[in-house]
């Protein structure tokens, strides 16, 4: 399942000082029931250095460094299915100024896969195995229109 809220927490936290720290929260009736946030990826942090290991120079150049990293998005289990997950996501992408963005997500036929497809983004790589985790991932990016 996921991890729980007290990690997450702390992960925030540590990331909330990364450039390009953005975060939005959904509220229904004064109660969050989702969040999603992300940062500029740069080579050398440890997530887009798990990524390059797997794609060739073409690709690593193409993808990799200064992207919008989405690190987290998620809807609480009792409010899922609502598009919460998908406005969201449109908030967060909303005016970036970055030219892409890259997310990793649990391999499988899942929700969140096809949220990602229908809204543009591309499988870049996978599945793979990040370090300390034992399900596979496939890595997805998106082409921002820078702006938009």
């Amino acid at each position: 399942g996921p991890p729980p809220a007290g990690h997450l927490v702390h992960l925030l936290l540590s990331h909330a000082d990364r450039d390009g720290f953005r975060c939005v929260v959904a509220f229904l009736h004064e109660a969050p029931v989702g969040f999603a946030y992300g940062y500029t990826g740069r080579r050398g942090q440890w997530w887009t250095e798990q990524v390059a290991r797997h794609l060739d120079g073409a690709k690593a150049r193409e993808w990799l460094g200064d992207h919008f990293e989405l690190v987290e998005l998620h809807v609480h289990p009792s409010y899922q299915g609502q598009g919460i997950g998908g406005r969201l996501h449109d908030r967060l992408l909303e005016g970036l100024p970055h030219r892409r963005a890259l997310l990793s997500t649990r391999q499988g036929p899942t929700v969140a896969v096809a949220m990602y497809r229908s809204r543009g983004w591309e499988l870049v790589a996978g599945p793979i195995r990040f370090d300390g985790t034992d399900h596979p991932y496939l890595i997805f990016g998106k082409r921002l229109e820078r702006g938009a």
